[in-house]
């Protein structure tokens, strides 16, 4: 699916900054998990944990 949103549109939208969202997009390790989940739920992505 194409948004057609800039880095910075996303940013703004979900109140991070830029640098986050080119470092999360850029796979990140240390990424901050509530600001990932944060990103997917206003991009309307649901993130579902499953144990083995």
């Amino acid at each position: 699916m194409e948004l057609r949103m800039t880095q910075q549109d996303l940013a703004n939208m979900v109140g991070s900054s830029r640098r986050f969202i080119s470092e999360l997009e850029d796979g990140k390790e240390t990424a901050q998990i509530g600001k990932v989940i944060g990103v997917l739920s206003n991009l309307g992505i649901a993130l579902t944990a499953v144990t083995s």
